[in-house]
């Protein structure tokens, strides 16, 4: 090895520079990963608190009858729907939320949609807001059915987001539901998406990961090119080696010689 390269210290700058070029490339895409989802947890942890007076709020004073309006039709033509709808718009606005709603469990197992805080007089169903009975897609949420259930079930305080989602506008969102019970008995799930607005996970305190990984990117070049360099000079500074063979003389055959 030392033959090689010439001397330990081509060594030493060899080595280290491919660890510190591996360490930053590893570094500028394993970050973004972790602010993610440190963000994730963070901002799901806030707005759950945002709505846990809401809920509490709503469980106490209309849970029975929210779990009453569960069981009727054209929901959407009730007082208290309407009411409910626009309680939760004006928690939205207040809050500056994407959107606010409750959900229902259905028989099958699902969720759906029970009162849209979107909801309007004039708005069309599944364009201005979710219809009763609409399916809530857990998987475009980044939810847990397995969280969700046990929230259901009365086991757990609060399911949210696992990671951040986009809708059709490409704006970031985060999910968090809450249960709404009526006498201890969960009838609702409460949700809201939050939109998280100049979100850069690139980030690393003030270093912008993009740069770490092109500076990376480059040493790694610069080490290989060194090692081609390296290579070059130790194949011209090799002996060249010159194939000595002997070379046999064969007698003159007697018999030749004879006929001579």
């Amino acid at each position: 090895m030392k033959s090689f390269w010439g001397s330990k210290r081509a060594i030493f700058l060899f080595a280290a520079g491919m660890v510190l070029a591996v360490l930053l490339i590893l570094l500028s895409l394993i970050a973004p990963i972790v602010n993610r989802k440190s963000t994730a947890s963070s901002r799901a942890g806030a707005l759950a608190e945002q709505l846990s007076p809401l809920a509490l709020a709503m469980s106490h004073y209309s849970g029975w009858e929210l779990q009453e309006l569960t069981q009727q039709e054209n929901q959407t033509e009730t007082d208290l729907y309407r009411s409910t709808a626009a309680l939760l718009n004006r928690v939205k606005s207040r809050y500056d939320l994407a959107n606010v709603y409750l959900l229902v469990r259905t028989e099958n197992g699902q969720y759906a949609y029970f009162v849209d805080g979107d909801y309007r007089d004039n708005g069309t169903a599944g364009v201005d807001y979710q219809s009763p009975g609409a399916a809530f897609s857990i998987s475009d949420a980044h939810l847990s059915k397995q969280q969700m259930d046990r929230v259901w079930r009365g086991e757990g305080n609060e399911a949210y987001s696992r990671d951040l989602s986009e809708n059709a506008d490409g704006a970031t969102l985060l999910t968090a539901l809450l249960p709404v019970q009526a006498d201890s008995q969960v009838c609702a799930l409460l949700g809201a998406n939050v939109q998280l607005r100049n979100a850069n996970f690139h980030k690393l305190g003030i270093v912008d990961l993009h740069i770490l990984f092109y500076v990376g990117l480059l040493l790694l070049v610069a080490c290989g090119l060194m090692f081609l360099l390296q290579r070059h000079k130790y194949r011209a500074q090799r002996p060249i080696e010159t194939d000595y063979r002997p070379v046999e003389l064969q007698e003159p055959d007697r018999h030749d010689q004879l006929d001579q």
